[in-house]
């Protein structure tokens, strides 16, 4: 963090973790503030095209705002209606979900909130020093500390409304808001961008995989019409296959509750990142608490999600194990080498034909049919390892920038919150830098 002033005086807060703050400022509680709390309102009715708004958690961004483009509409009385009615400046603190979620509300519509919002007026202070206030990190962690059961239990009321707060005069809460708008916005602004150019590393990836499983590496090769109008022209000497040619998807599943299966190693979509074929972790069977039937995968197996296949959640296996039954289980025919059918399958043409299959069922997600009627290129085995061999160095370079420009983003965000908090507990003194 940037070598910012201190206050000249100090003096102990009479709080252990917090230590010492600004000799001027005060420490209340959040009840001392509090006009009004309460619940929000319940309703099983279905939305409608127009009335009254319906504030929800999902209606809370990551920066503490209540954003309205987004709420349903629903039919409630008058009297419900003022009784739920949100109004510029009120707070609403989620009830369940992340701990400490929560938004500022800056220009009201006509709205109410729902049942799993607490809504929250205040007194006698800067509501957006006060959204700074609830952002910061001691907020936060010591909410979490008076829960019995850690971050996973409901929030209540009073355990926001006892929870201690740290207040400068009106002038300088201001000052410490306008302060953190402009230093917070450099760095959102920085995050934006860093995470802009991520995008973009995975669009060059994406394209990269494409390319080479449909026009091999070599860009002097004579080509042929495909006969496929999406897949355009490919290398002379490639063939076109269907999908049940290539791979065989496995049948028949087993009691994960039963030996061997329940010591296996069990593949989830939840396990494997999405566009990349990286598994993210492992976890037995019997961790999971599996106890609906399950596939046996073998080593070097391709998994494929079914479910949502615009995720392209696809990885290839490094040992025996189990899979979900919302995967398939696919072993290459001896002419298929397995690398290059995983990256086959993480290409965007073969995602897009996926996602086409998939929209004409009311769930996302790819049957057993219309995968088998895909069509895929298939070079010769050689050339099928050569782009594999290609493609894993050309995507690790990839990779490993997105990973570096992933960790500046998360120094940015620890920054972010350090200043927060530095600044809302006195640790730094802003008021010649406004």
């Amino acid at each position: 963090m940037k070598n910012w002033q201190r206050y000249p005086e100090y003096k102990d807060s009479g709080v252990e973790w917090l230590g010492e703050i600004p000799k001027h400022w005060q420490v209340k509680k959040v009840k001392w503030i509090t006009v009004r709390h309460k619940q929000g309102y319940y309703t099983e009715q279905k939305y409608v095209d127009s009335g009254v708004k319906l504030a929800r958690i999902t209606d809370i961004d990551d920066f503490a705002n209540v954003k309205f483009d987004e709420m349903p509409y629903v039919v409630i009385s008058s009297k419900e209606e003022e009784n739920f009615k949100i109004s510029s400046g009120d707070f609403l603190f989620a009830r369940s979900g992340t701990i400490g979620r929560f938004g500022l509300v800056r220009h009201a519509e006509r709205s109410v909130f729902a049942s799993y919002l607490i809504q929250f007026k205040f007194k006698n202070v800067n509501v957006e020093y006060l959204r700074y206030v609830f952002m910061s990190h001691f907020f936060k962690e010591n909410l979490i500390s008076t829960l019995h059961g850690g971050a996973n239990q409901n929030i209540h009321a009073e355990n926001i409304k006892s929870r201690i707060i740290i207040f400068p005069p009106l002038s300088e809460q201001k000052a410490i808001a306008h302060f953190l708008d402009r230093e917070t916005s450099k760095l959102d602004k920085l995050i934006a961008k860093k995470q802009r150019f991520i995008e973009l590393l995975q669009e060059k990836r994406t394209a990269l995989i494409s390319h080479a499983v449909t026009k091999g590496l070599n860009p002097d090769i004579p080509m042929k019409d495909s006969g496929i109008s999406w897949l355009g022209q490919i290398p002379k000497h490639w063939e076109v296959k269907q999908f049940r040619h290539c791979a065989k998807i496995a049948n028949g599943q087993v009691d994960p509750r039963l030996q061997p299966y329940r010591s296996m190693i069990l593949i989830a979509p939840n396990h494997i990142e999405s566009g990349t074929g990286r598994i993210l972790y492992k976890e037995t069977a019997d961790e999971q608490g599996a106890d609906s039937g399950k596939y046996i995968y073998q080593k070097e197996n391709i998994l494929y999600s079914k479910i949502r296949p615009a995720l392209k959640k696809v990885c290839l296996a490094t040992e025996k194990g189990l899979c979900s039954a919302d995967m398939y289980p696919l072993t290459p025919v001896s002419d298929i080498y397995s690398k290059f059918l995983l990256f086959v399958m993480l290409s965007e043409w073969f995602t897009q034909f996926t996602i086409l299959e998939s929209d004409r069922v009311a769930m996302p997600k790819i049957n057993r049919d219309a995968l088998n009627e895909c069509y895929m290129v298939v070079p010769p085995l050689i050339e099928q390892k050569a782009i594999a061999h290609f493609l894993d160095q050309e995507t690790a370079k990839i990779d490993t920038i997105i990973e570096k420009t992933k960790t500046s983003i998360e120094k940015l965000k620890e920054y972010r919150t350090a200043l927060i908090s530095a600044a809302v507990t006195g640790k730094i003194d802003i008021r010649e830098e406004i």
